[in-house]
């Protein structure tokens, strides 16, 4: 499961050229906390660049997080003082890398996100304890992502993390025995706290109906989060929207 987070970066219309080649940034260090509470170290994708990506192959470029929709290839990436920055190249041929282009010249399309988990296994194929790749204040509700394993990064519409489906999350909702396990693996799955907790606050009925029968497992609450799937999209693109 890869987590799809609020990591959105604008690039120029003029950093387009007319043969499908673009660059900008995928993410960048430090600052502030991002919407989701996150906040990235330098060198957080050190090794997730020299091993090639979470599966070694490349770091994917789909349209909107969806793996059926490749739209072209990543020719470079730099990680400097800033952040993650990248040139990549549509593919001008096919309709989608086409209609993708023309979107990103007249600035339709201007972000990007990401799609990472944190990293377990190092360019030197060693195992990383995940309290070494992430760092939880939780006095704060901050994330300090250390060491990060891409799976792609997307140009998008809406860069939010409400965008991945709640079946995404199942393995989640699943494991989680009580509303506070949730929400801390809903923030893991890459959700922002507010989002967390408006899908629990959508829940409760699946939560009472799992504490009555005394199950392990909260598949009723995972049916209650299917069902809110569209308000939720609704709700966090207002959300940005509004921000």
């Amino acid at each position: 499961m890869f987590e799809n987070e609020n990591k959105s970066f604008s690039f120029k219309a003029d950093e387009v050229s007319n043969e499908g080649i673009f660059k900008g940034y995928a993410s960048v260090f430090g600052g502030k906390p991002d919407s989701g509470g996150d906040v990235i170290r330098f060198g957080a994708f050190t090794d997730t660049l020299v091993k090639g990506g979470k599966f070694k192959s490349s770091i994917k470029m789909p349209w909107n997080h969806d793996p059926n929709k490749l739209i072209g290839v990543y020719q470079s990436f730099e990680e400097n003082s800033k952040g993650l920055g990248f040139v990549g190249k549509l593919a001008i041929e096919t309709t989608m890398g086409h209609d993708t282009h023309v979107l990103m010249k007249m600035g339709a399309i201007d972000a990007m996100s990401i799609g990472w988990e944190p990293l377990s296994e190092d360019a030197m194929g060693k195992s990383v304890d995940r309290a070494d790749a992430v760092e939880i204040d939780e006095k704060k509700g901050i994330r300090y992502l250390k060491k990060i394993d891409l799976w792609e990064i997307s140009p998008v519409t809406f860069p939010m993390q409400s965008r991945a489906k709640i079946t995404d999350v199942k393995s989640v909702i699943e494991c989680a025995k009580n509303e506070r396990e949730l929400e801390e693996g809903l923030c893991e799955a890459g959700l922002s706290r507010n989002a967390a907790k408006y899908l629990i606050s959508k829940s409760k009925e699946g939560f009472r109906f799992e504490k009555k029968n005394e199950n392990t497992h909260l598949l009723a609450a995972l049916k209650s989060l299917r069902e809110v799937n569209t308000e939720i999209a609704i709700h966090s693109m207002i959300n940005n929207i509004s921000k």
